[in-house]
């Protein structure tokens, strides 16, 4: 809704200009460089399935860490994949 205001000109007239509210400026919000417990961290790539527990590849993935590997022998036990579990 615009207002209007008197401006006083140099020659002593009057002269009645509208003036429209101004909306404030958006603030920006910025990505945080530490991520908190229990808050969503934007970067993160979803990962749909984990192939060291339910890949369908025959030779395990020994270049990780012991854990992984317990997943890969646990996945060949659980396929019944003689030639993994070798």
């Amino acid at each position: 809704m615009p207002s209007k205001r008197v401006k006083r000109l140099a020659d002593g007239s009057e002269q009645v200009v509208e003036t429209k509210k101004k909306q404030p400026a958006k603030k920006v919000v910025k990505k945080p460089t530490e991520f908190k417990a229990g808050k969503w961290n934007p970067s993160t790539e979803l990962v749909e399935v984990d192939i060291e527990k339910e890949g369908k590849m025959d030779k395990p993935d020994f270049s990780c860490c012991k854990l992984c590997n317990m997943r890969n022998l646990h996945r060949a036990v659980h396929t019944d994949d003689p030639k993994l579990l070798e």
